[in-house]
């Protein structure tokens, strides 16, 4: 685990100082959570799914296999879930900050065994 990298972003979420440049940190500390963890570990284990974010012309993935998590900068093919979020203030507000500073436009989701789900508004939020 990447104790500065995790201080350096916490105190960004806490100061509510988060922005598109700290994408990449924010998915490298989700994977490292997600694989160091004991109990999630144990949790996850047998869990195979994943899952493509969009964000405006950022584009990131969570991929979990058989337990172990990976996060990809870029898309994947055949997500089992996917969401988007156009129209994207320059305020990642769906990692921290006020619900009121969250991003508007539209927001879609879809899975391949759920339904779609489209509104718009805020973005995850």
């Amino acid at each position: 685990m990447d104790e500065d990298l995790m201080f350096e972003t916490g105190t960004k979420i806490l100061e509510d100082r988060l922005n598109e440049a700290d994408f990449d940190n924010i998915f490298v500390l989700f994977e490292q959570v997600c694989n160091s963890d004991d109990i999630l570990t144990f949790t996850l284990k047998g869990y195979s799914e994943s899952f493509q974010f969009v964000f405006d012309e950022y584009s990131y993935a969570i991929v979990f296999e058989n337990g172990s998590c990976r996060t990809v900068k870029g898309t994947i093919s055949l997500p089992d879930s996917q969401g988007s979020c156009t129209g994207y203030h320059k305020r990642p507000g769906i990692f921290g900050g006020s619900p009121h500073e969250r991003g508007r436009g539209l927001h879609r989701i879809q899975g391949r065994r759920n339904p779609v789900y489209q509104h718009s508004g805020k973005c995850i939020g």
